[in-house]
């Protein structure tokens, strides 16, 4: 088993390049940024990581995206991989959107299934998230 990894899944080859750019300035080195251009590569990809042993601590994904939506494949991911920390970007101008998925991510034993992101977001922003989702992992509060 190799460094841990965060698997991004985008539909935007640019947002994925900043992501990947922003989550490895980030990590310094302590974590693998995987990128897919869809849900459903990203569950194939899942699905060839966890088969090689490897560890996908966080995932981060688009909401808006061709086939299934970012929150349909966080779900599907939460039920493959139920510690891994799931983060969701959003479009950030539609204050309804967030409220409405917020809602429906609610119930897996009172915990909130993913953490939101607003597109666009400030580095230190998605930086505090990247920690955040670090913490709760491993059992901690967050600061």
């Amino acid at each position: 088993m190799s460094l841990p990894i965060v698997l991004c899944v985008d539909d935007e080859k640019m947002i994925l390049d900043n992501l990947r750019e922003q989550i490895e300035r980030w990590s310094s080195g302590r974590y693998v940024v995987e990128i897919a251009q869809s849900g459903e590569e990203g569950l194939q990809l899942l699905d060839e990581l966890v088969e090689d042993g490897e560890e996908v601590v966080i995932v981060v994904s688009d909401q808006m995206m061709e086939g299934l939506s970012g929150d349909q494949f966080l779900r599907l991911v939460r039920d493959k991989l139920p510690t891994t920390q799931l983060m969701l970007l959003t479009g950030g101008n539609n204050p309804h959107e967030k409220e409405h998925l917020a809602m429906e991510s609610a119930g897996l034993k009172g915990h909130t299934l993913f953490h939101f992101l607003a597109k666009p977001w400030a580095e230190k922003d998605l930086f505090a998230m990247l920690d955040e989702c670090i913490n709760l992992r491993a059992g901690l509060t967050p600061a």
